[in-house]
């Protein structure tokens, strides 16, 4: 998947895919990039990047 937009609701993550991934704070890929790696979780993005994820894709990181 490339650049999927998303509702601005994401405190956590997992990617349990072989594939790196991203998260973007705006639409289409666009703003500041966050690495989503292969088979990793994050419980809690923090307050600073709570809600803030915007847009995402799966076929590689930042």
């Amino acid at each position: 998947m490339t650049n999927v937009s998303a509702p601005n609701t994401m405190s956590s993550w997992e990617n349990p895919t072989s594939r790196n991934g991203a998260w973007y704070d705006e639409r289409d890929g666009r703003g500041d990039c966050y690495n989503m790696l292969a088979r990793r979780e994050v419980s809690f993005v923090g307050a600073a990047y709570n809600d803030d994820m915007k847009s995402w894709r799966m076929n590689n990181s930042c």
